[in-house]
C-alpha cells in the first residue's frame, strides 16, 4: 500500500517539527517572558499592516520579474513569478548573503525555460531594476521632505 505522503514530504515535516520542539526547548526559561510581550505589548494591527505591505511588495515586485522574464523571452505565470520570489526571498533569509536568493531564482528560471545566461541575466536587471527604484524613491523623499529633513549632508548621501 502506497503512503499519503511522499517520503521526503515526510523527512522534511519530522525535520521541522523536531526543529521547532528544539528551540522551545533551548528557550523554555524565556517562554513566559516572550508570552508577555506577545500578549501585552506587540502592537498587531500594525504587525498585520507589515506583513500585508509586504506581500503587496513582494506581487509588484513579481509583476516587475515577470515583465524582465518576458523581455527575455521567458513565459512564466504571475503565480510562478509570485513563487520564485517566495523563494528568492527564503534564500536571502536562509543564506548570510544577498545573492543566495539570486542564484535560487537564476537556478529555478533556468529549470524553467533551459536557457543559463537569459535565466542569469534575467535575475541581474531585476535585481538593478529593484536598486534604480530604491534609488528613485530616495530621491523623491529627499525631494519631498527637505525642510523637515534639514541636514544638508543627508542630502548629499542620497544624490551621491
Amino acid at each position: 500500500m502506497k503512503s499519503k505522503f511522499p517520503s521526503g514530504l515526510a523527512f522534511r515535516m519530522v525535520i521541522s517539527v523536531a526543529s521547532i520542539f528544539l528551540i522551545l526547548y533551548f528557550l523554555r526559561d524565556e517562554l513566559p517572558k516572550s508570552y508577555h510581550i506577545l500578549r501585552y505589548e506587540v502592537l498587531w494591527p500594525w504587525v498585520v499592516a507589515a506583513c500585508l505591505t509586504q506581500f503587496v511588495a513582494l506581487a509588484i515586485q513579481a509583476v516587475r520579474f515577470q515583465v524582465v522574464l518576458r523581455l527575455q523571452d521567458i513565459r512564466v505565470s504571475l503565480r510562478e513569478a509570485l513563487y520564485l520570489k517566495f523563494i528568492g526571498l527564503f534564500f536571502n533569509l536562509f543564506f548570510p548573503s544577498a545573492v543566495g536568493g539570486d542564484l535560487a531564482k537564476a537556478y529555478y528560471v533556468y529549470k524553467h525555460s533551459g536557457k543559463k545566461m537569459v535565466a542569469t541575466t534575467a535575475v541581474i536587471l531585476d535585481r538593478l531594476l529593484g536598486f534604480v527604484a530604491l534609488i528613485l524613491m530616495a530621491g523623491a523623499m529627499v525631494l519631498a521632505f527637505d525642510r523637515e529633513i534639514g541636514d544638508p549632508k543627508i542630502d548629499r548621501i542620497v544624490y551621491l
